[in-house]
């Protein structure tokens, strides 16, 4: 799916796919996040994974630099 230019919940979508497809989860997190409520209403628990997912990733980095900061 090409990623659609837009404010329709569909272009919108259409650019959440093409983040993912990139492995972009932030850029994923902000086109959902732009979406109106009657439309992501029914994906909040899929936003809440994501925001998740980042954080956790977040996490892992900042352990991960910590543990080869302390290797040195």
């Amino acid at each position: 799916m090409a990623e659609t230019a837009g404010d329709a919940p569909s272009a919108i979508a259409s650019r959440i796919e093409g983040a993912l497809g990139r492995g972009d989860l932030k850029a994923a997190l902000a086109a959902w996040k732009s979406l109106p409520e009657a439309a992501s209403a029914p994906s909040a628990a899929w936003g809440a994974a994501l925001e998740n997912r980042i954080k956790a990733d977040e996490a892992a980095r900042v352990a991960h630099k910590a543990f080869a900061l302390e290797k040195l």
